[in-house]
């Protein structure tokens, strides 16, 4: 690919919007395929739709990969979003950190996006920063 195949910047920015609405969208499908029919990734009477949407998601990222990242306000927060869905989560819904970088890429991704999602420092996390353990006993105690 070269820059004469990629759109002119307004359209390349609203492409880049548009991929990542689709892909919001059908994260937010199979999740409720998965939770309807635990199968469906793997078999199953959803699978052969599951296996669709995961086409088109694959086809999306692919084309996102080639866009490169956005520009514009709008650009950033809606894939900011998209990142922040395909973020580890714990069952109450908090975002799963076992390192410095994903603790700061977690809330970079939050200020970008607007968001508020709680944020669970993991073993390793509590460890280098000496935070206690769930049990509240601090490292090396």
């Amino acid at each position: 690919m070269n820059d004469r195949d990629l759109p002119a910047p307004d359209e390349r920015e609203a492409e880049i919007i548009r991929l990542c609405a689709r892909r919001i969208g059908l994260w937010h499908e199979r999740a409720a395929i998965a939770e309807g029919d635990p199968r469906a990734p793997d078999r199953g009477p959803l699978h052969s739709r599951y296996d669709a949407m995961f086409t088109k998601d694959t086809a999306a990222a692919r084309r996102l990969l080639e866009l490169g990242a956005p520009t514009t306000p709008g650009g950033k927060t809606i894939m900011a979003r998209l990142a922040l869905l395909h973020w580890q989560t714990l069952s109450d819904g908090s975002l799963m950190v076992e390192t410095n970088w994903e603790w700061l890429t977690a809330m970079s991704l939050q200020s970008i996006a607007g968001s508020a999602i709680p944020i669970t420092a993991g073993e390793t996390l509590r460890y280098h920063l000496g935070l206690p353990d769930e049990a509240g006993e601090a490292p090396n105690a």
